[in-house]
């Protein structure tokens, strides 16, 4: 008798626990359900421990079942971009190793991580070189232009609206000047402006290679056939970038 009811008491435990575990399954089931995989992510470029210098594009790409809704990029533990690819300007970093880190984000909150190590070399040629094209409002009526310029290091600078900034004038002169003294370790910028009618016209070309041509159009020719007075500046530059 006594083991008849020690087989029953087993066996009413056992039961309770299947039942326990199930409802606890089902409890989970019945709320937010995660994939078991997390987003696959890896740099396309540059591979890891390449050597690096001028500007880099960093581009990540991710891989899940589900849709990726965020992307993320550090350099050394800092937020450089919330989008999947981000142009790196090495000149002012240290020469040396840097951790470069992606994540990706699926519909499901859940993020993948990828982490590389490149190296900054400051005398590395990657054949690439830095344009600015930047509209400065009225000859330059807000200064922060130039903070921009100094920060981004560009080779070729195309600026609009220069106003009273001419072809081989004083302020030209002086523009100049300013710019290769705030760059002295770097090749002496060149420059050509068009001819301006007001503070809101006006283009000019700044470039370290060297200028071959600058032609203004002041007639465009549509394709329809009819022929338009330009309203505002148009520039055709050519400019000598390495070996011809």
């Amino acid at each position: 008798m006594k083991k008849q009811i020690f087989f029953t008491v087993s066996l009413l435990l056992i039961t309770s626990l299947i039942i326990s575990s199930t409802l606890t399954v089902s409890n989970t089931s019945n709320n937010d359900i995660y994939s078991a995989a997390l987003p696959v992510i890896d740099f396309s470029n540059p591979q890891n421990e390449s050597t690096v210098g001028d500007i880099v594009s960093l581009i990540l790409e991710a891989e899940n079942e589900d849709e990726i809704t965020d992307y993320e990029i550090y350099i050394d533990d800092v937020l450089v971009s919330s989008n999947n690819s981000y142009q790196w300007y090495t000149v002012n970093e240290t020469a040396g190793a840097h951790l470069i880190k992606g994540r990706a984000k699926n519909d499901n909150d859940e993020w993948g991580e990828v982490t590389y190590s490149l190296i900054v070399d400051p005398n590395y040629n990657s054949g690439a070189f830095n344009l600015l094209n930047y509209n400065i409002l009225e000859a330059g009526r807000n200064p922060e232009w130039m903070e921009v310029v100094k920060e981004t290091n560009p080779e070729i600078i195309v600026l609009v609206e220069t106003g009273d900034l001419g072809n081989n004038n004083e302020n030209m002169d002086n523009l100049l000047g300013q710019l290769n003294a705030f760059f002295p370790d770097e090749d002496p910028y060149e420059g050509y402006a068009t001819k301006a009618v007001s503070v809101t016209d006006g283009q000019a070309v700044l470039s370290r290679y060297p200028i071959i041509s600058v032609n203004q159009i002041p007639t465009l020719y549509l394709d329809d056939g009819t022929i338009r007075e330009a309203a505002h500046d148009f520039v055709e530059a050519v400019v000598e970038i390495g070996e011809m």
